[in-house]
C-alpha cells in the first residue's frame, strides 16, 4: 500500500513538474490554436507568462490579422494584457479568470466591398459559437469552458481605414470597454463564445467611433467648402474692384 501510495505521489509531482514547465507553452499555443480556428485567421502570440502558485501573468505580442478579403494589415494589436487566473481551476472543466487588463490595443476598421474586418471578425467568432447553448460531440470533448469575472480594455486606438476617406486614415481614441461575468450565467462559455462577446464589444465601441468621427469629418468638409465659396468669392470682388479701378485709370 505505501509503495502504491508513493508511487502515485511521483506521479503527482511529475505531472505538476511538468505542468509548471510547459504551461507558458501551453498557454501560448491553446490562444493562438483557439483564436485562429475562431476567427478564421491568423492568431499569433508573441509569449505568455502564467504564474503556477499566483495565478497572474501576463501575454504580450498578440497580433489578429485581417480576414480574408482585406488587406494584409493586422485588425488588432496589443502590447501586452495582464491576467489574473483562478489557479485552482486550471485543471478542472471550468477555467475562472478573475480579472484581464488590456491596455493600449490598436485597432483598424477597415471597410470594403465585403463590409468591414470587425464584422467579419465577429461574424466568423458567432459561427464558430455553439447555437442555443448546445455544443457538439467535438466541442464538448475539445476544450474546456471560460468565466471572466471582468475585464477592462482601456486607452484603445481605432484606425479608421475607410472606402469615403479614399487613401487617407483617421485615428480615434476608444472609451474604456468594461464586460463582467462573462460566460457566469450557465457556469461556463466555450472560448468562441467568450471571444464572440469580446468582439461584439469591440466592435460596437469602434463603430460608434467611427461614426462620430464621420460627423466630424462631415461638418469639416461642409465647413472647408464654406471657407472656399467665401474665400473664393471675396478674391472675385476684389478682382472685379480692381479692374474697375484699373479701367477708370486709363479713362483720366
Amino acid at each position: 500500500m505505501k509503495k502504491i501510495l508513493a508511487v502515485i505521489a511521483v506521479i503527482v509531482v511529475a505531472a505538476v513538474l511538468v505542468l509548471y514547465f510547459q504551461l507558458n507553452t501551453i498557454v501560448e499555443r491553446g490562444v493562438e490554436t483557439v483564436g485562429s480556428k475562431t476567427l478564421k485567421t491568423a492568431v499569433a502570440l508573441d509569449g505568455a507568462s502564467l504564474s503556477l502558485f499566483s495565478g497572474s501573468g501576463e501575454i504580450n505580442g498578440l497580433t489578429v490579422a485581417n480576414p480574408e478579403g482585406f488587406s494584409d494589415k493586422s485588425a488588432i494589436r496589443l502590447g501586452s494584457a495582464a491576467v489574473g487566473v483562478d489557479i485552482g481551476s486550471i485543471l478542472s472543466d471550468t477555467i475562472i479568470v478573475e480579472q484581464v487588463r488590456i491596455t493600449d490595443p490598436a485597432i483598424l476598421l477597415e471597410t470594403g466591398d465585403q463590409g468591414s474586418n470587425l464584422d467579419r471578425l465577429l461574424q466568423n467568432a458567432k459561427s464558430a459559437a455553439p447555437s442555443g447553448g448546445q455544443q457538439t460531440g467535438e466541442q464538448q470533448q475539445s476544450g474546456k469552458k471560460v468565466i471572466i469575472r471582468d475585464l477592462r480594455i482601456t486607452g484603445a486606438q481605432a484606425t479608421l481605414a475607410l472606402r469615403a476617406l479614399g487613401e487617407r486614415s483617421a485615428t480615434v481614441n476608444l472609451p474604456e470597454i468594461h464586460l463582467t461575468n462573462i460566460g457566469e450565467d450557465k457556469g461556463g462559455a466555450s472560448p468562441a463564445e467568450v471571444l464572440s462577446q469580446i468582439m461584439a464589444a469591440v466592435q460596437k465601441s469602434v463603430t460608434s467611433a467611427a461614426s462620430n468621427a464621420g460627423e466630424a469629418v462631415q461638418e469639416a468638409l461642409e465647413k472647408g467648402a464654406q471657407q472656399f465659396q467665401e474665400g473664393t468669392q471675396k478674391q472675385l470682388e476684389e478682382g472685379s474692384k480692381g479692374i474697375k479701378e484699373s479701367l477708370e485709370g486709363l479713362m483720366q
